[in-house]
């Protein structure tokens, strides 16, 4: 991924306020210096898209990265899938043919890979807005917005050589994948899906037809998570049936019903399970009201995860590709 550091110049000038973050600024100037230069103006003065920064010329780490892949060593199974963020525009068109033949591995990398690189512009379009608004008002760039840009650029200049050239055609294909997978996958795949599809919450209507092909996806795995009361469903039940004041992270498929959501939390306490503080708030509120939960004492099977938020983490955002999609 190129990042034309002219064309966001109230980012820059962002992570420059804090020495902290220099090193990362300074990395990416240098590495990318010669796709700066080249940059196409923008309209107005105004910074291109966080796509067209994607899809801009790739440098000659991008060409070093991929000659690595060419060379390294593999073992059977390297060499059957490409290694760990191998650029999408050489392996989108080989693991999409054996995705449609059946392989939900290949699937299952492609959809992975494909979300990253739409998180990865979406951070970047934000980040800049954020910037940007801050300046149109004169005021000092706060600390935490400092944070979150240093932390996009890192993760940018670790997608770079994954996500270089990558089109909206192509992320377009991230949730038709994630389906393959989990209809014909394991249920770890079905979980992934239903609690964290590869949509774009930003473009809600041009997604419409995915996004009510989901929400019948995530009702059925949800209400069967609930019929079959396995204890590696449970942080994530809990996350769908607690109520709007819970705000962190969540699965995009939300039901509020009090009742069933005391319960849950009545049985992921019996179960040790750590909650975050905004779950816990959430139940002493209802309960203070006089809210009575669902009886769900009986018929748990599986071991309960030690924490909730690192179960859900793990499974709506898989760090490693090639552990995950197996």
């Amino acid at each position: 991924m190129k990042l034309p550091l002219q064309k966001y110049p109230m980012l820059l000038a962002a992570v420059f306020i804090l020495g902290a973050i220099g090193a990362a600024a300074i990395l990416w100037q240098r590495q990318f210096s010669s796709a700066a230069n080249a940059a196409h103006p923008t309209e107005h003065g105004r910074p291109a898209t966080a796509m067209k920064t994607i899809t801009a010329a790739r440098s000659a780490k991008d060409a070093s990265v991929r000659k690595q892949h060419r060379r390294s060593p593999t073992s059977r199974r390297e060499a059957a899938y490409p290694a760990a963020k191998a650029p999408l525009v050489d392996v989108f068109e080989p693991l999409l043919q054996r995705a449609s033949a059946g392989d939900t591995t290949a699937a299952c990398r492609l959809s992975l890979d494909l979300s990253r690189c739409a998180n990865l512009k979406n951070s970047l379009a934000a980040v800049e807005h954020m910037t940007a608004a801050m300046a149109d008002k004169h005021s000092t760039t706060s600390g935490p917005v400092i944070d979150v840009a240093a932390s996009v650029l890192n993760q940018a200049d670790d997608l770079a050589s994954m996500c270089a050239n990558v089109t909206e055609a192509m992320l377009d294909q991230a949730y038709a994948m994630q389906v393959m997978a989990a209809t014909a996958g394991d249920r770890r795949y079905r979980q992934w899906l239903a609690s964290n599809p590869a949509l774009d919450r930003q473009d809600f209507l041009r997604q419409l037809p995915q996004w009510t092909d989901y929400r019948s996806r995530a009702k059925a795995y949800f209400d069967d998570a609930l019929r079959r009361r396995n204890l590696a469903d449970l942080p994530f039940l809990l996350q769908v049936y607690a109520p709007a004041s819970v705000i962190g992270m969540r699965p995009a498929y939300q039901v509020h019903d009090a009742a069933t959501f005391l319960g849950l939390y009545a049985a992921a306490a019996r179960y040790g399970i750590v909650m975050p503080p905004d779950i816990e708030q959430a139940a002493k509120t209802l309960q203070a009201a006089g809210q009575r939960g669902r009886s769900f004492d009986a018929g748990w099977q599986g071991t309960a995860p030690g924490s909730l938020m690192d179960a859900v983490t793990s499974r709506m955002y898989p760090s490693d590709a090639e552990t995950f999609c197996r």
